[in-house]
């Protein structure tokens, strides 16, 4: 467990203690080599700071940044903490002493921490003041008042709380990211799902949060909607709630008078001529700028709305489409394409959790995958969300907003604008497919295949129950595994993605790929040792016994066939099936076992 308080007894037991180098988060972040690494790297050091982001909830699910509580140049490092060791109790403001190793990664220094126990809690000491710099200073192009001293004067700031007040400049960045001036060059503000604002030119706009390097580009990461301080009212986006509801976004704060007053509002279909009754107007106590409409009637999946607003003055007019299922998403396709032609269009979706980023050990921390409630063809999607921390995980339900796209030939959501954990235990389904049938309409999804392992390369795995192949990747723990093997029988259960142009199975834990039981000895003395077949007989060892009555069904559990056997030298030999490719299973008395018949 991570430690809480400090004594000498808990340093004694800290066993990596004494290999550590005490250094200040500025020596760490302010001593760099030609290529802005810290000249600390690779060393283990013990540096002590306040936290000044929750766990998980800026630049990826598994780091949270400490600083100086003075603020100011070189003062903020991020904390990298692996799942592996463990989940630390940090909150904003707890004062923090860490042993970590100083590493780099995609331009940024950070402590990587080999065991939450490695992380002291001394207490909580209050937020840290975040230091008011201006845009300049961020700005690594010739447009900066800095120029001349750049990348310098943005390195300084890595990973430090900072604050940036000036106007909104371009909002037409990848992801959705947007730039603030304030006549000293442009500061880049990622969109990271933390907060609401959809911003718009020429909004004056003060903005907080640490500034993370991101594809070479020093960004703010604004930590909630309070580290967006907006002064013109606008609204920011509408999205449908479920079939008779629709959530309003303001830029900022409205009184609940004027928010819950329901003249303020008109919702119209698609022609622009018919009006949706609106019943109630309700402001979220907990976020003044969010009111959730009720209707008088359903809203028609998919249907394009306009909701004009007159609470902003002039009023505003924004657009939304109807509650969608990923079924549709994934099915609507252009023609002669199986690209999706919802893609470009920003939706709203209920979904359930099918893979958190931290399900998948071994990818991307900004991938997440989502089903249709009650799962089946069509009704899966990813996810990509890079700088993202959500706070969802496997078998939350969801309403997620976001941007419809293609990918390299995989349908996704990005640019995500919103979410909500509706409930939690949703239920996860995985649906049984052969191995052959694994292509589009299971792309996104969760989905079980039985067959035998045909190869093992490296971390991948290739199954085939008769039907056609199907790649599987899973952690090298689980492939190194005794039980996994060239000739066994595998039952994988993962999440499909397209890569590479082939449809990969993605195992998400050790518990998707269990030991096959009929490779493992019985009560009965009964062990199957033909697992996988082509044209010769199934075998089973029937030690002590003279023949055996045998019943073959299918993977429906429908008896195809009944047999009684003899038994020579212990072994009853199924002869003369004729059976299509596929998985089956062959029950003697109460035992139960499974085999793969090869085409």
């Amino acid at each position: 467990m991570m430690k809480r308080v400090l004594g000498l007894g808990m340093l004694l037991w800290a066993g990596s203690l004494w290999a550590q180098t005490p250094v200040t988060i500025q020596e760490l972040q302010c001593n760099w080599d030609s290529t802005y690494a810290s000249t600390y790297f690779g060393q283990t050091v013990e540096v002590s700071g306040v936290v000044s982001t929750d766990f998980g909830t800026v630049a990826g699910s598994r780091s949270f940044f400490i600083q100086d509580p003075a603020g100011g140049p070189c003062s903020g490092v991020l904390v990298f903490v692996p799942s592996s060791a463990g989940t630390p109790t940090v909150t904003i403001g707890d004062s923090v002493t860490v042993i970590a190793t100083v590493d780099e990664y995609f331009g940024n220094t950070e402590l990587a921490v080999a065991n939450v126990a490695d992380i002291t809690v001394h207490g909580n000491v209050g937020a840290p003041n975040p230091t008011v710099i201006v845009a300049g200073v961020l700005d690594t192009t010739a447009t900066s008042s800095y120029a001349g001293s750049q990348p310098d004067t943005a390195e300084m700031y890595e990973h430090v709380l900072v604050e940036v007040a000036g106007f909104v400049a371009d909002t037409n960045l990848a992801n959705g990211d947007w730039t603030l001036t304030d006549g000293t060059g442009f500061a880049y503000v990622r969109v990271n799902g933390n907060y609401t604002y959809n911003p718009m030119p020429g909004d004056p706009v003060t903005v907080r949060g640490v500034v993370h390097t991101y594809f070479d580009l020093y960004r703010i990461q604004p930590r909630s909607d309070a580290d967006v301080i907006v002064q013109a009212v606008h609204v920011s986006y509408a999205y449908a709630r479920g079939t008779d509801q629709v959530d309003v976004l303001f830029s900022t704060d409205i009184g609940q008078a004027q928010a819950e007053d329901v003249n303020n509002y008109t919702l119209l279909d698609s022609t622009m001529t018919n009006a949706i009754p609106i019943t109630a107007a309700a402001q979220d106590p907990n976020n003044l700028k969010r009111v959730t409409l009720t209707l008088g009637q359903s809203l028609n999946p998919g249907e394009l709305y306009y909701l004009i607003s007159t609470i902003p003055s002039p009023a505003e007019t924004t657009s939304f489409y109807g509650l969608l299922t990923l079924a549709q998403i994934q099915s609507d396709t252009a023609p002669g394409s199986d690209s999706s032609i919802w893609s470009g269009k920003v939706v709203s979706v209920q979904v359930v959790v099918t893979a958190d980023p931290t399900a998948i050990s071994f990818t991307s921390s900004a991938w997440a995958f989502f089903q249709d409630p009650g799962g089946g063809p069509w009704s899966g999607i990813m996810t990509y969300a890079p700088g993202v921390a959500p706070n969802f995980t496997v078998g939350d339900s969801l309403l997620l907003v976001g941007e419809i796209t293609e990918y390299n030939g995989m349908t996704e959501i990005v640019n995500i604008l919103y979410w909500e954990v509706l409930g939690q235990n949703a239920g996860v389904v995985a649906d049984n497919v052969q191995t052959g049938d694994v292509g589009e309409m299971w792309e996104g999804g969760l989905v079980t295949v039985s067959g035998t392992i045909q190869s093992i390369t490296g971390s991948q795995l290739v199954l085939d129950d008769g039907t056609g192949p199907v790649q599987v990747n899973a952690d090298t723990s689980i492939v190194n595994s005794p039980d996994v093997y060239v000739g066994g029988v595998a039952t994988v259960t993962g999440v499909v993605r397209f890569t590479g142009g082939n449809y990969v199975i993605y195992v998400r834990t050790v518990n998707d790929v269990p030991v096959e039981e009929s490779m493992l000895p019985v009560g009965s003395g009964l062990r199957l040792l033909t697992p996988v077949v082509r044209d010769g007989a199934v075998v089973l060892a029937a030690p002590g016994r003279s023949s055996l009555d045998v019943r073959i069904l299918d993977v429906l559990g429908r008896q195809i066939q009944e047999v009684q056997v003899p038994v020579v030298n212990g072994l009853a030999r199924i002869s003369g099936l004729r059976l299509a490719g596929g998985v089956y299973f062959l029950k003697a008395g109460d035992v139960t076992f499974r085999f793969v018949r090869l085409r």
